[in-house]
């Protein structure tokens, strides 16, 4: 038994026995040299999860870090994630799991040794919690504080998830899904507050504690009150430490906060012109030396979000008619909202695989 990995003892113990039978076919398959290392809210000992009639629902990822030195695309990510999850079905099961909770990443060192790291992987490699392998191919030069971006990034990422979409209320009958889906956005913006400053924190524990950090560790129904307006402006005060004064229907304002994204450029413009197609040349060419086309989306997923839950962040419509002159022609429409345009784009990327 290795470290904790959740609070809750049951769903420990599940996820402990799970684990262990991932690290062993994972080794048993993967030639040296590798690392594999376990990532995320386990790595914290912060994994969650509830009981549903008897049976165990995570609601948290088991995320594992596999780094290797040959080629990490889905052509060769894809056969190892089908086979573990072939794998540990059977054991699923019988722990009494609704669901795999694993959710294997695979990483090409030599092309993270090109890129800035992302908070999830400063906080592997600050305080990494190695599976198996070597741990001297993790030894990386990893900045000692956070980029800013990476918190932008962050927020970026759980505005995204939630879909835009806000629950009214919480109903009598648990939806648990719906509810940690969300409790993400407002855990998490302390986590980016802080990487925004320059500090690094994984655990939840160990930040400030509110409604929702005590609910993330320990649910239970019915969770407390969503409040977008509330979320919206502390992602407002994250984008201001990034970027400075909001200016979201410029374009030199999005080259100023996604080219800090870094990452080599003919992959960039290998990605736009993948997800653009054809006819999205100009854009492909225009955007492909400054951001990566799945954090164009995202930051306009954000922008339009945080707008229409009320936080000040530049003219709605200002940002409206730039989407709509960027984006609008490759997802074949000009005259929706800012949120409908960049939804639509969003979906695009993901579409291609690309993020």
């Amino acid at each position: 038994m290795g470290a904790p990995l959740s609070p809750d003892v049951r769903f420990d113990a599940a996820l402990q026995s799970l684990l262990d039978e991932a690290v062993s076919w994972i080794t048993a398959r993967v030639a040296p040299p590798f690392a594999l290392l376990l990532l995320g809210s386990a790595a914290q000992g912060e994994a969650c999860g509830v009981e549903i009639e008897g049976r165990l629902d995570a609601l948290s990822d088991l995320d594992l870090g596999l780094f290797i030195e040959g080629p990490a695309g889905e052509a060769v990510r894809r056969p190892l994630a089908e086979g573990l999850r072939a794998a540990v079905r059977g054991q699923v099961a019988e722990l009494g799991l609704t669901r795999d909770p694993i959710d294997l990443g695979l990483f090409s060192l030599p092309y993270q040794r090109r890129v800035p790291p992302t908070l999830e992987l400063m906080e592997a490699f600050h305080r990494p919690h190695l599976l198996a392998g070597d741990r001297g191919l993790i030894e990386l030069a990893i900045p000692p504080r956070p980029a800013p971006f990476e918190a932008w990034r962050l927020v970026m990422n759980r505005i995204v998830e939630t879909d835009g979409k806000l629950p009214a209320g919480w109903g009598p009958m648990p939806a648990w899904r719906d509810a940690y889906r969300w409790a993400k956005l407002p855990v998490d913006l302390g986590k980016a507050e802080l990487a925004a400053a320059g500090i690094l924190e994984p655990s939840i524990a160990a930040r400030e504690p509110d409604a929702w950090t005590t609910w993330r560790l320990s649910p239970t129904w019915p969770p407390p009150t969503a409040s977008a307006a509330d979320c919206a402006a502390r992602a407002a005060g994250v984008l201001q430490a990034v970027g400075g004064e909001m200016a979201p229907g410029e374009a030199r304002y999005w080259r100023a906060i996604l080219g800090a994204e870094g990452g080599p450029w003919r992959e960039r413009l290998r990605r736009w012109r993948e997800v653009t197609r054809a006819g999205g040349r100009r854009v492909a060419l225009r955007w492909g030396g400054r951001a990566w086309p799945a954090s164009f989306a995202k930051m306009g997923f954000a922008l339009a979000w945080m707008q229409e839950a009320g936080a000040s962040v530049g003219d709605p419509d200002q940002l409206r008619a730039f989407l709509a002159t960027e984006i609008g022609p490759l997802v074949g429409f000009t005259e929706g909202s800012a949120l409908e345009l960049a939804r639509a784009f969003v979906r695009r990327v993901h579409e291609a695989g690309l993020g």
